[in-house]
């Protein structure tokens, strides 16, 4: 009963991941740059508390030669 459903199942989901990337790229066209720059500016300031989460690794005598 799986397998004749498969062919259809596969072709919603690649019409829904297309769907998905359209309205995606739509939305990106359309916004503004001050709210791509916002965007911007929260990025880099997720990615600055990642990096004080991340702990530095060990250094052995020989790494500091």
């Amino acid at each position: 009963m799986g397998e004749p459903d498969r062919p259809r199942h596969q072709l919603w989901s690649f019409a829904y991941l297309v769907v998905r990337r359209v309205l995606s790229l739509v939305v990106l066209v359309l916004r503004t740059s001050d709210s791509k720059e916002i965007e911007i500016l929260a990025l880099r300031h997720e990615l600055e508390i990642l990096w004080r989460q991340q702990s530095r690794p060990p250094l052995e005598p020989a790494d500091r030669a």
